[in-house]
């Protein structure tokens, strides 16, 4: 692996390893997220939306709540869902997938050059590549 400029030469070998290993990690990351986001529905199903006392509505704080935890997890699955774009992107522009389906082993010696703001956005760090 070499470094030109704010690039980084990295083999086809150890990019498709390492995004595939991100694209697991960011699917198991979205079920998780999901399933935080069902138990927080149901919650919020069970839980009175408003207070009532003589005189006045008042929202329920326990309710408040749950709902600005459902806009964290509804923000966190929107970031997981664009990250697991971005790495599917990636594998099909360098045809890492069609190599897989058809069982072609990767060429050792192919190289492509990533820039270091795109491995960022893929998740990878520079020593997952070395």
């Amino acid at each position: 692996m070499k470094m030109k400029g704010l690039n980084k030469e990295i083999k086809v070998t150890k990019l498709a390893e390492v995004l595939d290993a991100r694209l697991l990690d960011t699917k198991r990351g979205l079920k998780g997220l999901e399933k935080d986001m069902r138990i927080n529905n149901g919650a919020m199903n069970e839980t009175a939306q408003f207070l009532y006392t003589e005189n006045e509505k008042k929202v329920n704080p326990s309710y408040q709540k749950l709902v600005e935890e459902q806009m964290k997890i509804r923000a966190d699955i929107a970031t997981l869902r664009e990250k697991r774009s971005m790495i599917e992107e990636a594998l099909k522009r360098y045809d890492l997938i069609e190599q897989r389906r058809d069982g072609k082993k990767y060429l050792e010696d192919a190289v492509v050059e990533v820039s270091l703001s795109q491995m960022t956005k893929w998740g990878i760090k520079e020593a997952d590549v070395e």
